[in-house]
């Protein structure tokens, strides 16, 4: 597997991201019921048609995925806007969400921001869904809708929906690893960060805080295209 080693408790997403306020503030009227359908219309391989805020990762300036130059769609044809997981009874509006720029000690950073209120954050500058490279998803597990709670029990083989304008896409979970973040150095922030940063293949890369009264931690959950 090409990814982060487990030997350096991973991933810097824990120091407060105002910058995330301001989404949440204009979302805060949306109520559980809008943010989450009851009739997910997404197919399912075992049945038929069923249809605190945190920085959550530290990376060097640039080296999140930019846009696909290639794309020969609109933008809006392959951005997602819904998210099903059925293990979970996970079904949550996607919503883009921007890095910003920051300064730690004497280095800038881009930080990835976390989403409004019951919804899923969709890193604008990763992969666009169907596309080579590491699509970022985050979520909130203990305010706001909740909607990354359970993130931490996937395991290999469960299924992740991905809706765009274009179509439905199926992801497998290949990976789910849980991290000590609370007292990294920079260094292993920017170390471990590779878990959001740009792949050659495609994939889905989810992210939340754990566990839920203390958030010392990150889960990270891979999942890849159905056949790979």
């Amino acid at each position: 597997m090409d990814s982060p080693r487990r030997t350096r408790a991973a991933a810097g997403f824990t120091l407060i991201l105002l910058s995330g306020l301001g989404l949440l503030a204009m979302f805060r009227a949306l109520s559980p019921d809008t943010a989450r359908p009851s009739d997910p219309s997404f197919t399912t391989r075992d049945s038929p048609a069923s249809g605190r805020p945190h920085r959550l990762f530290e990376v060097p300036l640039g080296a999140l995925a930019t846009r696909e130059a290639e794309n020969s769609l609109p933008d809006s044809a392959l951005s997602p806007y819904l998210l099903y997981i059925p293990r979970l009874d996970v079904y949550a509006p996607v919503v883009p969400i921007v890095n910003v720029q920051t300064e730690v000690g004497n280095r800038t950073v881009s930080q990835l921001s976390l989403p409004p209120a019951y919804a899923v954050g969709w890193s604008a500058d990763s992969a666009r869904v169907g596309q080579p490279g590491n699509t970022v998803f985050v979520g909130h597990n203990n305010e706001f809708g909740s909607v990354f709670r359970d993130l931490n029990t996937l395991v290999a083989g469960d299924e992740i929906f991905v809706r765009t304008n274009e179509a439905d896409r199926l992801y497998l979970v290949t990976e789910t690893e849980i991290f000590e973040e609370q007292y990294l150095s920079l260094d292993e922030r920017l170390e471990n960060a590779k878990w959001i940063a740009p792949t050659p293949d495609e994939r889905l890369t989810l992210v939340t805080c754990w566990p839920y009264f203390t958030n010392t931690h990150r889960v990270v959950v891979v999942a890849r295209p159905e056949g790979d």
